[in-house]
């Protein structure tokens, strides 16, 4: 039984997932997707941000890590790379500090400096 479990977990170390871009296997640009924060309670988009909490306008649910699905669905839909720019394009959020402090508090890899700065999503299961 040693031997088998020492086995599984050399697969699983050993696994690299697809990387695979959803939108070009299914024809979809990234124009025609849905933009923002959708609420877990009801579907809504976009979840406003208030005081460190996403509120939803619909039906008034709270929530401090709404933004992790809507990241999730990033790194699967389009790459597990993300700029700040791009967080911000895809949560919909403004400030580039807020977007910064989102991606970091992940632990995502971060390469390169400032502009450049690129986040790399692991894949982690919320």
């Amino acid at each position: 039984m040693g031997q088998l479990m020492q086995l599984a977990g050399k697969l699983v170390k050993a696994h690299v997932p697809e990387n695979v871009n959803a939108l070009e296997r299914y024809g979809v640009s990234k124009d025609e997707l849905i933009k923002g924060v959708l609420c877990p309670d009801c579907g809504a988009v976009p979840k406003i941000r208030k005081a460190r909490k996403l509120f939803c306008a619909k039906c008034n649910h709270q929530s401090v890590d709404a933004h992790l699905l809507t990241l999730r669905d990033y790194r699967v839909l389009i790459s597990n790379r993300i700029s700040n720019r791009e967080a911000r394009d895809f949560l919909r959020i403004e400030s580039p500090e807020v977007a910064k402090k989102l991606l970091q508090k992940e632990n995502f890899v971060a390469v390169g400096r400032t502009s450049t700065r690129i986040y790399i999503m692991t894949d982690k299961r919320h």
